[in-house]
Order: C-alpha cells, then structure tokens, then sequence
C-alpha cells in the first residue's frame, strides 16, 4: 500500500509517518517503482507507536520499547513503560492538588469572597482595611504589602500561621495598623523625623498583642536553603515594592527589633524548645 493509504488505516497523517521514519522508529520500505510499498508490518509498527503515545510516552523512550522492525525477545521497554507510569501518577498527583484549588476557588466565589491567591483570611483583611487608610500613601504602601503577599502565595512561602494572625485582627488593632501604614509611607518626608519612631512604635504593640501567633509563625518560617530563598525574595520584592532609602532602611531594621523580645528573637532563631529543628 501506498503512504497515504497507510496512515488513512493507522488514523494519522502522512506527515507524522515520514516523521517516524526520520526518528527512526518506522523503517523506509524498499521502493516499488515510483512509489514505496507498505506492508501490513509497517502498519502495525506505526499503530503500535500511536498508541504508545496516548501514554505519554516520548518517542525516544517508544523506539527503546519496541526496538527494531518486528516483535523484540523478553519484555523490552520495561523501564521506559515503568518510568512513564511513574509520570502519569504525577501528573495525576498534580491534577488533583489542581482540582483541589479550583474547587477552593469556587467555594469562596460561593461565599462571595474575591477570587484571588490569597488565602481567604488575607484577601477578606486587605479589603476592608485598605479603604480605610486615611491618605493615599499610606493606601499605596498597603496595596503594594497584599502584592508582595500574593506573591509570596503563588509561590507557597506564606509560613504556616500567618492566617490565622489575619483571622485574629480585630478593631481594636485597627489603630496601631493605620498607624504603622501612615508612619511607614511618611518616611523620609520632610517635617516627618517621628515617622520612624511612630511605625516603630505602633508595630511593637501589635506584635505585643499577638504575640503567640507571632511565635508560632517564627517557628514554622523555613530553615536552611528554603527560608534562605524565601528571605531573599522577601527582600527583594520589599526592594521593589517600597524604593524610598527611609522605607528599605526601617525594614532591613525590623528583625532588630526582635531583640526587644527575647520569646520572639528564640523562636525566630530556632533556639526556643518549641521551633522544628
């Protein structure tokens, strides 16, 4: 039979089939006067590699399984066919942590919470308390934390426990938050040499009021090469996020003021008997 005939009958393209031949994983067939001649050993050679493909397979590891023109001895392929089994369960692995995203998403879409990815503590704290910053700078300087936050989310860095400090703000730490957010966006203004204090002073109290959650997300920030990349892209999406020199200096300041706080500074350096080690 002629090329076209062939890949009619294998359901393919004569494209693919003299693809197959170019890899080869289909042998070119003797010429038979202007044309060539495929036989029904070529047939099943090219079905057999189209179904193979439906698993996943590549066609190199394909041509390692079937082997030369014709049914191998013993049972080639074994590693090819288990290496690809072992990558579909990924896949599979995937697909469900996908599903189980989505199928979060559209619960708070049901609850009418915004779809984004965040968790749903942080999304619903930013909206309300966005708005409510008395001036736009202040406003900007929040709007640019939840992004660095979002971030942070996108790439499963938000270190267990931090939810549930957004789940516990309350109203009255409403005060000392748009404190912080206000002194925060007026630094390096000129008239405004308190800022720093201010910001300073209004993140101790809340961090005094919360302070176990605090604790608990100092224990659970990763350790090692991971926490090494995650301070590091902090530290950068900070860098992005907030350019003025008075801003970057307070926040390479914050981890000083741990030293205030002897339970806190413990936890953060892993020296409590609480922390993983």
């Amino acid at each position: 039979m002629k090329v076209r005939e062939l890949a009619d009958i294998a359901g393919t393209t004569v494209r693919t089939v003299r693809h197959y031949h170019h890899v080869g994983l289909l042998p070119v067939p003797p010429p038979a006067g202007a044309t060539r001649d495929y036989g029904l050993d070529h047939l099943a050679r090219v079905l057999r590699v189209r179904w193979l493909v439906g698993t996943g397979m590549s066609l190199a590891a394909i041509g390692e399984t079937l082997g030369a023109m014709g049914p191998a001895p013993g049972a080639p392929g074994l590693d090819e066919l288990t290496a690809t089994l072992a990558d579909i369960d990924l896949k599979m692995a995937e697909l469900t942590r996908q599903r189980e995203r989505v199928a979060a998403l559209v619960e708070r879409a049901r609850a009418g919470d915004e779809v984004n990815p965040l968790p749903p503590a942080f999304a619903r704290l930013y909206a309300r308390m966005i708005p409510r910053l008395p001036t736009e700078r202040a406003r900007r300087a929040a709007e640019n934390e939840r992004k660095v936050v979002t971030i942070l989310a996108l790439r499963g860095m938000i270190p267990e426990g931090l939810e549930c400090l957004a789940d516990e703000v309350g109203e009255d730490d409403h005060s000392d938050i748009e404190s912080m957010f206000v002194a925060f966006a007026d630094l390096g203004l000129e008239g405004r040499d308190d800022a720093a204090a201010d910001a300073r002073a209004a993140l101790l109290r809340f961090v005094d009021r919360h302070e176990d959650t605090v604790v608990q997300i100092l224990r659970s920030a990763p350790r090692g090469p991971a926490g090494a990349a995650m301070w590091a892209l902090l530290r950068r999406l900070a860098i992005l996020g907030y350019p003025a020199p008075a801003q970057r200096r307070f926040l390479d300041a914050v981890p000083e003021l741990l030293d205030e706080r002897p339970r806190l500074r413990a936890a953060f350096d892993g020296t409590d008997l609480g922390a993983p080690r």
